[in-house]
């Protein structure tokens, strides 16, 4: 049996779970949480549990872990879903210290937990010893468990997580060495020092579940992307030059080159939602892509031409083109301007195309050589659909639709004042940076977009081009969140603008009714182009 001096300090577990409740934003189930286990110290109903009774509330707790992380994975948050069920601990865990509060014994076994326990008495009985029974005071691991979810939460990135984690942990400290106040203070600084390392490792923890702060551009998935939003740390992107693009004499370089577009925000996934009536064409592919059309040029080479039907003057009229060249794999999208009208010259032995516009090739050779004719006036992904590409999700619809009443968005007269006043706004009041700080699990409101919009008010491209995507929709205009690489480096002595890994970019693409078209919009603050630049250069 324990002394009383291993045992958690009275109160201690239920203000524990208050700070739980105020870190991760669910300060109602951390008070019912603490009434229901500190209401043992006025109630004096009590059960005698053994051995047994503590084990089933061990295995109870098992199961609740295993399915909570089950449901979780099946709700598509795969990536997160370590993160999540150490943020759900102190209610998972709940069983077990409900059997440690309401039970006459002090201390529960530790064969609980099985194997070492075993291990140990049989090694016991081998020596001729009776079994050793070593028992413990749960309450003492559960409260270490409630700070380490704490952690975790919305808020702990606030100095109240530091401030909080001190005081809890100050006070289950000086219970036990109260008569020794030098040794307290030094044991306060160090709990100090743990409360932010551990804050740090808990980042790190969550950043080695997720998969975040890989050096990598923006993946080729046509169908789905996910996202930096709600991470923490620096976004790498690697230099590694990928294509080089030479203008036509005459003629400017496009702005943004676009890899996929999608219309579903999952945050942080963008996925693509398309219509059964427009998958009914899509039928002879798996992957939602069709060959494109072609026609055969005067010297017998194929052109491909990105909309369904184009006449031969359409094709012989002048457009701005650029040679593109680069190494691609079989089934990898081809960067293009959202506006690009035709292809040509490649050496490939197919192209296909997607219905948001997503280009892919299957090269004949690893480097691929052609040029592409862009700024047609009609649309090649063809008209919006509705609702899919006005969509808001539930989560951010209530921030969403405050930020868009205070811009006054609905009262603006066309699209293209609607998204120059979010530019605006976010050239004015924002910041562009490649250091994360918006630590947030999805479901968990506020989100990590709404308090990129509310609060922080600084991030990637990926905030912006989000974010400006859902405020359109929400004034009624359909948009889409695009990814490829913005145009920005120019070598002077081949006259060739370069296109590298880090110069992946994100922006979104807005309906325009008076063009009958779609208009690329980069909400990112212009100064960002700059900071890369100066970024680039450094390096």
């Amino acid at each position: 049996m324990p002394s009383k001096a291993t045992q958690t300090p009275r109160l201690l577990i239920g203000a524990a779970l208050l700070f739980w409740g105020a870190m991760t934003d669910h300060a109602l189930l951390g008070l019912l949480a603490c009434l229901f286990i500190e209401g043992a110290n006025w109630i004096r109903l009590r059960w005698d549990f053994q051995s047994a009774a503590y084990s089933l509330a061990w295995r109870i707790c098992i199961l609740l872990i295993f399915v909570s992380g089950f449901l979780i994975w099946l709700d598509g948050e795969r990536h997160t879903a370590l993160s999540r069920v150490l943020l759900w601990m102190p209610l998972l865990l709940l069983p077990l210290q409900f059997t440690q509060s309401y039970g006459l014994n002090d201390s529960m076994p530790l064969g609980v937990f099985a194997l070492f326990q075993k291990q140990r008495n049989a090694r016991h009985l081998r020596d001729g010893f009776g079994a050793a029974t070593r028992t413990f005071h749960f309450g003492n691991a559960y409260f270490v468990v409630i700070l380490f979810a704490a952690g975790l939460g919305v808020n702990a990135q606030q100095v109240s997580f530091v401030l909080g984690f001190i005081l809890l942990a100050g006070c289950f400290i000086f219970f036990r060495i109260k008569e020794r106040p030098y040794l307290l203070i030094s044991l306060l600084l160090a709990a100090a020092g743990l409360g932010f390392a551990g804050q740090q490792g808990m980042r790190k923890l969550y950043q080695w579940a997720t998969g975040y702060g890989s050096e990598a551009g923006f993946s080729t998935d046509s169908n789905t992307k996910r996202t930096s939003i709600g991470s923490l740390g620096k976004i790498k992107q690697s230099p590694e030059m990928l294509w080089r693009l030479r203008v036509t004499e005459g003629f400017k370089a496009p702005r943004l080159l676009q890899l996929a577009s999608y219309n579903r925000y999952l945050g942080p996934i963008w996925k693509n939602q398309i219509p059964a009536e427009i998958l009914a064409n899509y039928s002879q592919s798996d992957e939602q892509f069709l060959s494109l059309s072609t026609r055969n040029s005067s010297t017998g080479e194929p052109i491909f031409f990105l909309r369904e039907k184009m006449s031969a003057e359409e094709l012989a009229a002048r457009l701005p083109s650029f040679q593109l060249r680069g190494a691609i794999r079989a089934e990898d999208p081809l960067p293009l301007p959202g506006d690009a009208a035709s292809i040509s010259g490649f050496d490939l032995d197919d192209l296909e195309a997607n219905p948001l516009g997503s280009v892919r090739v299957f090269p004949k050779r690893a480097i691929i050589d052609g040029a592409v004719r862009w700024g047609d006036s009609l649309p090649s992904q063809g008209r919006p659909w509705l609702p899919e590409d006005c969509e808001i999700p539930t989560i951010e619809a209530e921030t969403i639709a405050r930020v868009s009443a205070e811009l006054g968005l609905a009262q603006l007269p066309s699209a293209n004042a609607k998204a120059a006043r979010i530019a605006a706004w976010f050239a004015s009041d924002f910041t562009y940076t490649r250091h994360l700080s918006i630590f947030q699990n999805y479901q968990t409101k506020p989100s990590a977009l709404s308090l990129f919009l509310s609060t922080q008010r600084r991030g990637h491209c990926e905030y912006f081009a989000t974010a400006a995507t859902l405020l359109l929709r929400s004034a009624g205009v359909p948009a889409r969140y695009s990814v490829g690489y913005a145009v920005m480096e120019l070598d002077p002595t081949r006259k060739q603008y370069i296109i590298r890994g880090s110069h992946a970019h994100a922006w979104c693409r807005y309906w325009d009714e008076g063009k009958n078209n779609w208009i690329d919009f980069d909400p990112t603050p212009p100064d960002w182009f700059a900071k890369e630049t100066s970024n680039k250069q450094s390096r």
